[in-house]
């Protein structure tokens, strides 16, 4: 109707349509055909120089094989083609790890971003609401980099200027839906940029067995399983306080007795020893001859145990605090219960409380944590405490709740974290 109509008449405009608004629409402006060409040939120029810098050796097998056929003909391109095909399989046959590291991974990074990630950026973005529409003009976060490994998707996304790691962490379940994955994790990098794990499957749903036993003592981080991504999970049981926690039923004595298996060699060594409480009769009692007479069924036991691991908490920390005693960690004495929390013995005591417990699948926005793989159904609602204490010091537990079934005797690696 109006070409162009000034903010002083808005007002007494009036539209003869009814329950139809009047919309205003910006003047276009007709770029010369001369120009977007030279736009699209300069964006062109710049993803071709991106992409050989990025995958120099996938442009360039392909661009090989089609100089050799131009110059030479097919058969000279087909037997390359064959020849490298066969060279890939021999080496993945032979030395599959540093196959799947150079190669494999690659590829299918670069496939996962080409299928999925790119392929359905933009629409989960506007659907999640982390990409904005300002006057018109649609903002996306910018995708970086994808890396693949034998369990995740790594995706690298610089965010927008403005955008906080919680915008991403509130919207864990709409990327992961919207990419197909059962969960995603959220981590920064640095400032502006974040990481986003997509799992691909579990690496801990089948069970491990019991990992062997170590040759040399030590009270330092026990090995008790492994991570999704194939590194040990270490637990520190030295100078630390230690809670495990999960559902019924999730393997939670595997940490306990993990952890034990782990400092055998130390407890033959005098360097650690084990005091358990077991009100339960089924939770510990299998190993009372590891203990040495420090283990406690009866509750009047438990009690006198109890009372003990005080009386030797109050002297250390007399010693600590009147003698010429220099506190220095503790000397790797464990403290087994299944139902204790360890006492706090202040500057003087350095404790550790674990209870174990069962979790259920990871929480999808946990980023850093890991996860071990259990060796065999725990249904126990086992509670462990581990208070570290040097040979002649030990520290004080309290009592919890008590647990329903007994451990398995070879549940020796550890549950999920």
């Amino acid at each position: 109707m109006f070409k162009r109509l000034p903010g002083d008449e808005a007002r007494n405009l009036v539209s003869t349509t009814p329950d139809t608004a009047v919309v205003f629409r910006p003047t276009v402006v007709r770029t010369p055909a001369i120009v977007t060409l030279v736009i699209y040939l300069h964006r062109f120029l710049v993803a071709l120089v991106r992409t050989i810098w990025r995958h120099p050796v996938a442009v360039s097998v392909p661009a090989v094989l089609g100089f050799a056929w131009y110059q030479y003909g097919w058969p000279l391109a087909a037997s390359l083609l064959g020849t490298t095909v066969l060279s890939l399989a021999a080496w993945a046959s032979i030395d599959r790890h540093s196959f799947a590291r150079l190669v494999g991974w690659r590829l299918l990074a670069w496939w996962r971003l080409m299928s999925v990630y790119r392929r359905h950026w933009q629409s989960v973005m506007d659907v999640s609401g982390l990409g904005k529409r300002i006057n018109g003009r649609v903002y996306l976060p910018r995708l970086i980099r994808v890396q693949c490994d034998g369990w995740a998707d790594r995706i690298t996304v610089r965010m927008l200027r403005g955008q906080a790691v919680k915008d991403w962490s509130d919207r864990i379940d709409n990327l992961a839906h919207g990419f197909g994955a059962t969960s995603c994790r959220v981590a920064l990098i640095k400032g502006g940029r974040l990481l986003l794990i997509f799992p691909r499957r579990d690496p801990l749903a089948t069970p491990i067995p019991a990992l062997p036993v170590p040759l040399e003592p030590t009270v330092g981080p026990v090995e008790i399983g492994k991570q999704e991504d194939g590194r040990p999970l270490r637990l520190k049981v030295h100078g630390t306080h230690v809670l495990i926690a999960g559902a019924t039923g999730a393997g939670k004595g595997s940490f306990l007795w993990d952890t034990i298996r782990g400092l055998l060699p130390a407890m033959r060594a005098g360097l650690a020893e084990v005091w358990a409480l077991d009100p339960k009769l089924m939770e510990l009692s299998f190993g009372r001859e590891l203990f040495r007479g420090r283990y406690a069924a009866d509750p009047a036991d438990c009690a006198d145990l109890l009372d003990e691991a005080v009386s030797v908490m109050q002297k250390r920390a007399a010693r600590l605090a009147f003698g010429n005693v220099k506190r220095s960690g503790c000397a790797g004495s464990t403290w087994t219960s299944s139902e204790a929390s360890s006492a706090s013995s202040g500057r003087s005591s350095t404790s550790a409380t674990a209870t174990a417990a069962r979790t259920p699948t990871p929480v999808a926005n946990d980023s850093t944590a890991t996860h071990a793989r259990r060796t065999a159904p725990r249904p126990s609602a086992l509670r462990a405490a581990s208070t570290c204490a040097t040979s002649q010091d030990r520290a004080t537990a309290h009592r919890t709740a008590p647990s329903t079934r007994p451990p398995a005797p070879n549940a020796l690696a550890a549950g999920p974290s």
